[in-house]
């Protein structure tokens, strides 16, 4: 399905379900937003890497308004929806618009039993690297999402860099986002355990930052 919508270019990626805060101050992002929230449209977000930005994004509704300052400046909430690829960019309004064309995962040679069992694994190497980082995931909640669902949740968590976040929007396979998710989340924690137990021989109050950079 293709549709005409404002553009955001910006420098994050969003993804389907993600919740994202934005402080919108340009004026041009002004009367786009003003736009959007009277017409109760969603606009896209493109990621955006200082030179140039990519060709396949993710619209995003506003679900909050959390301030209006007397300037016109707005604090919102959006939430990701739909991914598409851009088809046309319109330039000579007061804001970047684009004709889009919306797309979905599409249907993989894994099977459902397949997806299922790399989530689990997904779920498993998330809550192992979240535990190395004293934090705590809810086994039940992840395991309740459906592959689709749960990788964009995690694709969009601070594990993935931007890049990895890219790609991520950008596939159509169910499969090779959970084993992104899989590979990601592995190398962090061998990453992370390397860093403990140089800890362990050098001491807490051992700068070994240096190491891993």
């Amino acid at each position: 399905m293709k549709k005409i919508i404002p553009i955001f270019p910006l420098g994050v990626v969003l993804l389907p379900g993600m919740q994202l805060p934005l402080h919108i101050f340009e004026e041009r992002y002004r009367l786009m937003v003003s736009h959007c929230l009277k017409q109760d449209e969603p606009f896209g977000i493109v990621y955006y890497d200082g030179s140039s930005f990519k060709s396949t994004g993710c619209s995003g509704k506003i679900t909050n308004v959390l301030k209006e300052y007397e300037d016109g400046r707005k604090d919102i909430i959006i939430q990701g929806s739909d991914r598409f690829t851009l088809e046309e960019v319109d330039d000579s309004g007061e804001y970047l618009t684009a004709e889009v064309k919306y797309f979905s995962d599409c249907s993989t040679s894994a099977s459902s039993r397949e997806l299922e069992r790399m989530k689990t694994e997904a779920v498993e190497a998330v809550i192992k690297l979240a535990s190395l980082n004293n934090r705590e995931l809810d086994r039940k909640y992840l395991m309740s999402l459906n592959p689709v669902d749960f990788s964009f949740l995690i694709s969009a968590s601070d594990m993935m860099n931007l890049e990895d976040k890219q790609e991520n929007l950008e596939t159509s396979s169910t499969a090779n986002r959970l084993q992104s998710i899989i590979t990601t989340a592995k190398r962090v924690i061998m990453r992370s355990e390397a860093h403990h137990q140089l800890l362990k021989i050098l001491g807490d109050n051992s700068d070994i930052r240096h190491i891993f950079n």
